[in-house]
């Protein structure tokens, strides 16, 4: 049943989550914003590849805007996510650029 999924996705989302490095001077509404965000940023993430899509929508075609996705790994790597930051990194090292 999908209670199980909800569950699952709820622990294993808890579990990345603890270990993050956030700043202690948060307040309660900074720092849900924080953790929503670092699971934005985790799940704009090819797991395999290590690149960051723009957006989610469809319109966009899931592109990774370097750029943008540059921040995403700092972001994720200044928060204690290093292979992440890492995986992404080294796609960025091998990608070409795209004018289209």
């Amino acid at each position: 049943p999908e209670s199980y999924w909800l569950d699952q996705c709820a622990t294993q989302s808890k579990a990345w989550l603890d270990k993050a490095t956030i700043p202690s001077s948060l307040a309660i509404q900074e720092r849900n914003f924080f953790n929503i965000s670092l699971l934005f940023m985790k799940h704009s993430q090819n797991p395999t590849v290590g690149t960051m899509v723009a957006s989610f929508h469809p319109s966009y075609g899931y592109k990774v805007w370097a750029r943008d996705a540059v921040f995403s790994a700092m972001i994720l790597d200044a928060a204690g996510y290093s292979d992440e930051a890492e995986a992404f990194y080294r796609w960025l090292s091998t990608a070409d650029l795209n004018m289209q």
